[in-house]
Order: C-alpha cells, then structure tokens, then sequence
C-alpha cells in the first residue's frame, strides 16, 4: 500500500490546514469477481453469494451512517 500526504480542505474539521497521509489504491476489484472465488469448490453459486456481499454491504452502511460519525 502506498501512501500521498494530502492537506485538509474542510474549514469546518479541527484538522483543517493540517496535512495527513492518504492510502492510494492502485487495484481494484469487483464484488462479482471475489464472489466467483469465493464459491470455488462450493455448492452455493457465485450470483447468491454476490447477493449476500451486497446486502451485507448495505447493512454495514446503514449502521455507520446511524452512528454520525
């Protein structure tokens, strides 16, 4: 993982003006194609497992958005 100092822009955040370091991603993967490997060797198929990782994902967002972080 590779890293980039960026310099905080929001005015309104106690950290603004200050730098920090941000991760850069250089890959990307798709929820189908870690659904598809996932289920090798499984009886479950890559379509539903897909499925269950979308709502799974969902519901983490609701969560964090309850919080008011």
């Amino acid at each position: 993982m590779r890293y980039r100092i960026k310099k905080e822009t929001k005015p309104t955040l106690p950290t603004y003006g200050k730098y920090k370091a941000v991760a850069v991603h250089y890959q990307t993967i798709e929820s189908r194609q870690i659904a598809e490997e996932a289920t090798r060797g499984m009886t479950i198929s890559a379509g539903v497992l897909e499925g269950i990782l979308m709502n799974v994902a969902e519901v983490v967002r609701r969560h964090l958005r309850s919080w008011n972080c």
